[in-house]
């Protein structure tokens, strides 16, 4: 079985079952922009990673992907897990403390 596999089409949640017994780990990366391959990676997904810059506009962005994990964990017993990953931060900053702030609000773990 290759390392690599990719799937373009909104069916990962049919798919992925099928392969993920040949694997340790499953990664999914898909886009930011919320769409049936979004839905579909989300009804398949233990862990659910939120990449974030320290810009107001790039968290404004995530929080549409928030709400729906947010929807998906009150039908499905707190399944996926989620945190948001916070890039291109600098330590000990206000900006770094705003972001962080901002994040807690939305009650999902920050990793930075």
């Amino acid at each position: 079985m290759p390392s690599v596999v990719g799937l373009d089409r909104p069916t990962l949640d049919k798919e992925i079952p099928a392969i993920s017994d040949a694997f340790d780990l499953v990664i999914i990366d898909g886009a930011a922009k919320l769409h049936q391959m979004t839905a579909s990676a989300l009804r398949v997904a233990d862990t659910v990673l939120i990449p974030v810059q320290t810009s107001s506009p790039d968290i404004w962005s995530a929080m549409d992907l928030v709400d729906v994990i947010k929807v998906r964990q009150s039908v499905t017993a707190g399944k996926p897990r989620a945190a948001f990953i916070v890039s291109r931060q600098t330590p000990g900053t206000r900006l770094a403390a705003d972001i962080d702030r901002a994040l807690q609000e939305h009650e999902l773990p920050v990793l930075a």
